[in-house]
């Protein structure tokens, strides 16, 4: 079912886009349910989809050498996933997984390509708006990292308090 252009507008990364650009975007784009624990993404797969959470939470784990898997992120309404992989052409770095039943709206590949690498008003409030995130998902990834360093040594080992700080929405006020 094709998103809704008033849900779009709703969702802070749609920030500064026009309803008319609203409109356009949200043709480009489809519904996906996801159930409880339903993967979104695969680690060291390609994804085929640009996606914008808009109901529910989903949680992004990354496995380690030895399989076990730690959770770098929370997603919650309004974060967006699978373009760091459409914009390198390479697998995904990680697995994102429905924490409870989601509401995600999917653009394919071919369409994210197209929007991404136009030139056009809306491409280019398109590419803001992806650097705009990603610049705010970097300065998240320093706060942590800030705070894993400035644990004892004993603690910044283990595992549990590397998740302690993977809240994604935590700690970096300036967004």
């Amino acid at each position: 079912m094709p998103i809704d252009p008033v849900k779009l507008a709703d969702i802070s990364f749609f920030k500064g886009f026009s309803s008319a650009d609203l409109e356009s975007i949200s043709k480009l784009m489809e519904e996906q349910h996801l159930d409880d624990e339903e993967i979104l993404l695969r680690q060291a797969e390609a994804t085929s989809g640009f996606y914008v959470l808009l109901e529910g939470e989903l949680a992004v784990y990354r496995a380690l050498p030895d399989l076990r898997e730690i959770c770098l992120a929370r997603l919650k309404p309004g974060d967006i996933a699978g373009f760091v992989s459409l914009i390198d052409k390479r697998p995904c770095t990680a697995t994102v997984r429905a924490s409870e039943p989601c509401l995600v709206a999917r653009m394919d590949s071919t369409d994210f390509d197209l929007l991404f690498g136009s030139s056009s008003s809306i491409g280019l409030r398109f590419q803001r708006a992806l650097a705009r995130d990603i610049v705010h998902a970097l300065k998240l990834t320093n706060h942590r990292f800030t705070r894993a360093a400035s644990l004892p040594s004993h603690e910044f080992n283990s595992l549990a308090h590397l998740e302690a700080l993977s809240d994604y929405n935590s700690g970096a006020d300036d967004q």
